[in-house]
């Protein structure tokens, strides 16, 4: 007993400053994360901050400790020297293991104490209670350290561990009903268990745990004496070339093979649980109307997409529709729509207010055809050099091709100069700029004009060419493809009219219809920055009109923060600084106060809801704040 209290004492000074460091760096986070738990109006408890400490920083505690412990010594071979003591090798690993848990379970306890008395001021704190937090502590950080521990001798493979343990645990996540914080060490500190099961004891949780821990100490027995101690030195060098290709070769064959699985595997498909809802067959689609009042608006509207989804497929040669479901959102105006997110088996799910007395049903209809277009090409009809003609036909399949002189209006307000293909080129930026309503009005024009340069056929064949392939291919192939048979290619193809001649036709019919409508809202839109306190800017907008529009229509600053890539926003990216116009008054300003700080990129724009064209926008831009 005697040496083996002189090696840990030899650990114990080596190590010292170390240990020391890592223990007074562990309790000042966890400070940090009680005062940020205090300081949360939606925190319950300062007992939540013991979670995400034990989850994030104890294991990079175990992870540093190990190193400095095992993997810095056989590195340096300075473990020779106590193979020269009288001690068994699993006598030295007991003896690092015991003096790396002396280190590092004191910590656990002590964070659990802080926390306990942080806590003790606003809630009744039982000894019960405490001492299964330090039973669910402790028997945690004993899993971690032998994990830490047993993986420290497996030398230049431990990195490799690590990240195929974490890949190998998501795979499972997503594939299988296996939940991580339901089993095991990590639903002995999952947060919504922690700080408030304080009766109950998790027996199972805690046999779990530690039948795992103790099997890793097992693993760093064997590793640590297999052959006097060979296999763990020979573990302990540095990787070749030969075992780096063979070990990228498995993580590449194992991302190969998960994707392929998640490919194959069958999706049980979304379905409305309510028995509000409307099924047609024909065209794939239900309507959930929520209560039985809605129940005959419900029926309208699903009589009137039927019959449009029905001849659209039919038109464009599919052999089937995309299963779509639209359902009654309450929150939502008659003009805005939404589509959720859904797994890749679960179809379409759009949600409007089509109860609302103001619902534009014929915009809906727009939506939900560019939405499907979009389903079916596997989104590559969003692609932005022929995205133009995704807004455009679904208009124009929605409205008919008769020029509607709403849209129309749109389009000659926002083409003062005409359509140029440079437009077409950057329809995001234009779309952006103009908003998604004027953009697909103005590919609406275009598809009219199409239509009376070469008749209705002419638009469904380009149709057809643009989206009538079934199944489209979701690979390189339909890249390639696009490549050799631009949009130009296929118009060509399909109407017989090359680009510049089609591009023409667009712009003179614009011609024949342009003129100044009444009402239209034109002047200048100004967005200034200035400086607020500290480091805050706040943004003071301003709308100078040449007629003031009619008292109290809407008009708004829309604004978002910007990421460090150029992205596409959505609406759901957006918020809105809501403002109504006041009687009689040519100019409006308004101010947004410390949003934003110094360097960040945002987007900012101006929009106004006419009377006659809906939503357009007189400014549009992305900025970065000085």
């Amino acid at each position: 007993m005697r040496r083996l209290w002189t090696v840990a004492l030899k650990e114990a000074r080596q190590h010292r400053w170390a240990f020391l460091s890592l223990a007074a760096l562990l309790l000042g986070t966890l400070w940090l994360l009680l005062k940020v738990y205090q300081a949360q109006e939606e925190s319950l408890t300062p007992l939540d901050a013991l979670p995400p400490f034990l989850l994030l920083f104890f294991p990079l505690a175990c992870l540093l400790s190990s190193h400095q412990l095992v993997v810095s010594e056989y590195a340096e071979q300075t473990q020779v020297f106590l193979e020269t003591l009288p001690l068994r090798r699993w006598e030295m690993a007991a003896v690092k293991y015991l003096v790396g848990a002396l280190v590092l379970f004191p910590v656990v306890v002590l964070s659990i104490a802080v926390g306990a008395g942080a806590a003790a001021g606003s809630e009744p704190i039982e000894d019960r209670f405490i001492g299964l937090m330090l039973v669910r502590g402790l028997v945690y950080a004993f899993f971690v350290w032998s994990f830490f521990f047993a993986t420290a001798f497996t030398g230049r493979f431990r990195m490799v561990l690590y990240l195929g343990a974490l890949f190998l645990l998501i795979a499972l996540t997503a594939f299988t009903e296996f939940d991580p914080s339901e089993a095991g060490p990590i639903a002995l500190v999952r947060p919504d268990a922690f700080a408030y099961e304080r009766h109950e004891v998790p027996w199972e949780e805690l046999s779990e745990t530690l039948g795992a821990a103790l099997a890793l100490i097992l693993l760093a027995t064997f590793l640590q004496s297999f052959h006097e101690g060979s296999l763990a030195e020979e573990l302990s060098r540095r990787m070749s070339q030969k075992e780096k290709a063979v070990i990228l070769w498995l993580f590449l064959s194992f991302g190969i093979g998960v994707a392929y699985f998640d490919q194959q595997r069958t999706r049980a498909p979304f379905e409305f649980t309510d028995e509000h809802v409307l099924y047609s067959a024909a065209a794939r689609l239900e309507v959930f109307y929520a209560y039985e009042e809605s129940r005959k608006e419900a029926e309208s509207l699903l009589r009137k997409l039927e019959s449009s989804l029905v001849e659209l497929r039919q038109e464009l040669g599919w052999e089937q529709l995309p299963e779509a479901r639209i359902g009654v959102r309450s929150s939502l105006d008659g003009r805005t729509f939404e589509r959720a997110e859904m797994e890749e088996n679960g179809g379409l799910l759009v949600r409007c207010d089509f109860t609302e007395p103001e619902f534009d049903s014929t915009a809906f209809e727009a939506y939900l055809v560019r939405e499907i277009l979009d389903e079916m090409s596997h989104g590559r009809a969003r692609l932005e050099a022929r995205r133009w003609a995704h807004d455009g036909f679904s208009r124009w399949w929605a409205q008919g091709g008769d020029g509607t002189e709403v849209p129309i209006r749109r389009a000659l307000w926002a083409t003062p100069e005409g359509i140029s293909e440079h437009d077409l080129r950057t329809w995001d930026v234009f779309r952006e700029r103009h908003g998604e309503t004027v953009a697909e009005a103005v590919g609406y024009s275009g598809f009219c004009a199409l239509e009376r340069m070469r008749g209705r056929k002419a638009v469904l064949d380009l149709a057809r060419e643009l989206w009538g392939r079934e199944p489209a291919p979701n690979d390189a192939r339909r890249t390639f493809e696009e490549w050799r048979h631009p949009l130009a290619h296929q118009l060509e193809q399909s109407t017989g009219l090359d680009w510049d001649e089609f591009l023409g036709g667009w712009n003179r019919a614009l011609a024949e219809s342009r003129r100044q409508p009444a009402g239209l809202p034109r002047g200048t839109a100004r967005v200034r920055e200035e400086q607020g306190e500290g480091s805050g800017r706040d943004l003071v907008y301003s709308l100078k009109l040449e007629r003031p529009l009619p008292a109290g229509t809407p008009w708004a600053l829309v604004h978002a923060r910007l990421g460090p890539f150029d992205e596409e926003l959505s609406d759901a990216d957006l918020m809105r600084e809501e403002h109504l116009w006041p009687a009689g008054q040519p100019q409006v300003e308004g101010r947004l106060v410390g949003r934003y700080g110094r360097s960040d990129r945002i987007f900012v724009s101006i929009e106004v809801d006419s009377p006659d064209l809906g939503p357009i926008r007189l400014l549009a831009e992305r900025r970065e704040l000085r």
